[in-house]
């Protein structure tokens, strides 16, 4: 085959590769190992993997569709531009805007010994790695970078589906993954073989993927996969370059879609033992739910979307610099602030649920989600749609879709909240604590969630930030013995399965509306 040079720039830093003419410049930087965010897997549906791309190479013609928020000629979608000469692509970053700091949690350190450990959190679209003194307890190191998996789509599903149509890509997805973390443990200053022993979280598919496990059962009836965890690898065996010998535990999962992250994070932010009825809430790509009522656990995953993590939204990316993480409208005049105070580059998921809010605050949309024909000066039609205008200049708009995908994930997470209250028992008014998780919560507006129905309004003024639970949970694993006793007890609670489920269909479409 024929060959062509691809210059590529990530994060200002240049890259040369000499790649096959004809490629997709989507293929060409994974089969270089360049991470891409792309939502939809590559299908083109999307939008997402968009990029400036210039040089010799053959455009989709369904690109305006997809790219109405681009005013620059050269943005176009990677995974639909063949290259065909000399070209040169500009990535906006390679890097995640990631909560890693947490609850720490109150726990006696099990053993004292010499040596590190190593805990990892693989969340669908981002992975915390932590590194701990086994001595000490202490975090001597920790790192965030986007889940590397992304290239196969934004949510579990469309990974499986990947693997469903290409066996093969099971094994790729998993070595990607310990490529990025034995990358970042590259990072650490002490020495790797120093590590001793490790823990994994994650939700359900997440694990099954990083043990090798074929995940395709779990996203179909009866969602059944092949293990629930709480059992040890060879880190050999998974590829994780630590010491010899060295096992790792992967933390105990609940159900097929409520993972080692939930058992983790319920730990060791102490919602288990709380002497009192508790929500816990971890938002994602799937809303996991835990309800404590009475002493019982009960559990539920809402299949919110990838639209609260920015995917699937006109101008979405995930929560990098640049990315718009407040919106508001004051005196007619509309408001926003970036990650790291950088260019707008698009939106995140704590941008979005504040833009639903400030359309909501000033009367902009209606109860059913249409935006309104008023003229105002922050509003505008944008390829025929209507949308809220975040910054012309830089083409960062948010459309009625968007708005339609945002009353999709708040109806399933409030759904499930509501149908966990009903088959508990317990008076969702009454709730003692409401703990928000994962770094998506730890930026969320609470007040902004709230008016878009997402939470119910009387968990307000109860609510608590656990920043990386699920991360800072499987470092408790690591270190003490009643933590992982707690995590695995966790798992004997109730889980709901809510797509089989009459009642939650009828609260989904109760809480579709929005109260304006």
């Amino acid at each position: 085959m024929e060959k062509i040079n691809l210059k590529v720039y990530v994060n200002g830093k240049e890259k040369t590769f000499s790649v096959e003419k004809g490629t997709t410049a989507l293929d060409a930087l994974e089969k270089n190992g360049i991470t891409v965010y792309a939502p939809c897997g590559g299908a083109g549906h999307c939008g997402g993997c968009r990029a400036e791309i210039t040089g010799e190479a053959r455009f989709s013609e369904r690109e305006s569709a997809l790219l109405g928020c681009e005013e620059n000629e050269n943005v176009h979608l990677l995974c639909s531009t063949e290259l065909l000469g000399d070209a040169t692509i500009v990535l906006a970053t390679d890097g995640a805007e990631i909560e890693k700091d947490g609850i720490r949690g109150e726990y006696e350190i099990s053993r004292s010994e010499r040596g590190f450990g190593l805990a990892v959190d693989i969340g669908t679209t981002t992975v915390a790695v932590y590194i701990c003194d086994l001595s000490s307890g202490e975090i001597v190191f920790d790192d965030a970078f986007l889940n590397p998996q992304s290239r196969f789509g934004a949510d579990v599903i469309t990974r499986i589906a990947a693997i469903k149509a290409d066996e093969s890509l099971l094994e790729k997805q998993k070595s990607l993954l310990f490529d990025a973390i034995n990358s970042s443990i590259g990072r650490f200053s002490g020495d790797k073989n120093d590590i001793s022993r490790a823990v994994i979280c994650g939700n359900t598919v997440m694990e099954h993927i990083a043990a090798g496990l074929d995940p395709r059962g779990l996203a179909e009836f009866p969602f059944e996969g092949k293990s629930l965890f709480g059992c040890e690898y060879g880190a050999e065996q998974l590829g994780i370059d630590i010491s010899r010998g060295a096992s790792v535990y992967f933390a105990p999962c609940i159900a097929s879609y409520v993972g080692g992250d939930i058992s983790c994070g319920a730990a060791v932010s102490g919602a288990d033992v709380f002497d009192g009825d508790v929500l816990y809430l971890d938002i994602g790509t799937n809303g996991e739910i835990m309800l404590k009522h009475d002493g019982r656990l009960f559990f539920c995953s809402a299949a919110a979307g990838p639209a609260l993590e920015g995917a699937g939204i006109t101008c979405g990316i995930p929560s990098v610099e640049g990315a718009v993480r407040e919106v508001k409208i004051e005196n007619d005049i509309l408001l926003y602030k970036t990650i790291k105070n950088k260019a707008a580059k698009g939106i995140c998921g704590s941008g979005v649920i504040d833009a639903t809010a400030a359309l909501i605050d000033v009367g902009a949309i209606d109860e059913t989600g249409r935006i309104t024909d008023e003229e105002r000066r922050y509003l505008k039609t944008v390829n025929g749609k209507k949308a809220l205008v975040i910054d012309e200049e830089n083409g960062i708009y948010f459309t009625e879709n968007d708005v339609r995908a945002v009353q999709l994930a708040k109806a399933a997470i409030a759904a499930g909240i509501r149908l966990l209250a009903e088959r508990s028992g317990a008076d969702i008014g009454k709730i003692d604590k409401f703990i928000i998780a994962g770094g998506f919560g730890s930026h969320i507006n609470i007040e902004s969630a709230v008016k878009i129905g997402l939470f119910p309004k009387s968990v307000e003024k109860k609510a608590v930030f656990a920043g990386n639970a699920a991360g800072t949970g499987a470092a408790a694993v690591l270190l003490s013995d009643e933590m992982k006793r707690r995590a695995e007890k966790v798992c004997g609670g109730e889980y709901i399965e809510l797509s089989t489920d009459g009642k939650f269909s009828e609260l989904f479409f109760d809480e579709m509306g929005f109260d304006v």
